[in-house]
């Protein structure tokens, strides 16, 4: 199925009152729907790629002249 983007609606806020809007930034809003993001895709097979630590430190330093 399509979205059709060239119907559009106008809507007054108080239609979307009761639209369980959870109030919070970006990355706490992020950080309550990951885990459920990454049970979906355990279920559906594809690998979640989450960051691991850092197992190697390097230092690079000039060469003294």
């Amino acid at each position: 199925m399509r979205l059709d983007r060239t119907r559009t609606r106008l809507s007054k806020r108080r239609e979307h009152e009761d639209d369980n809007f959870v109030m919070g930034t970006m990355e706490e809003r992020l950080l309550m729907v990951w885990p459920i993001t990454v049970e979906l895709a355990k279920l559906t097979g594809y690998s979640v790629g989450e960051r691991r630590l850092q197992r190697d430190v390097v230092r690079l330093t000039k060469r003294q002249k």
